[in-house]
């Protein structure tokens, strides 16, 4: 099966600029190493603060579950491309 890529819109990409400033930010202030392991090896709770405090969290769960309205497409990720930082 293959996938089309999401659709590009104005709000997808303020979104995603504003994940990798933030990412950027982070790993140059060292707040942040990037690893990619589903958070299997532990947490880092103040960076989910900071995750949560910008509303990056449950950012896939529809409204009436407690998710923010979606600020991009709902297909793809914010980021352009899943397990991408930067």
């Amino acid at each position: 099966m293959t996938l089309a890529p999401a659709p590009r819109s104005e709000a997808a990409e303020r979104v995603r600029a504003e994940v990798r400033e933030f990412l950027a930010a982070e790993l140059a202030a060292g707040t942040f190493t990037t690893h990619v392991d589903t958070w299997l090896s532990g947490v880092d709770p103040a960076f989910s603060r900071k995750l949560g405090e910008r509303g990056w969290l449950g950012m896939t769960w529809p409204k009436r579950y407690g998710g923010p309205a979606p600020r991009w497409p709902r297909t793809g990720s914010p980021t352009g491309s899943p397990g991408r930082t930067c």
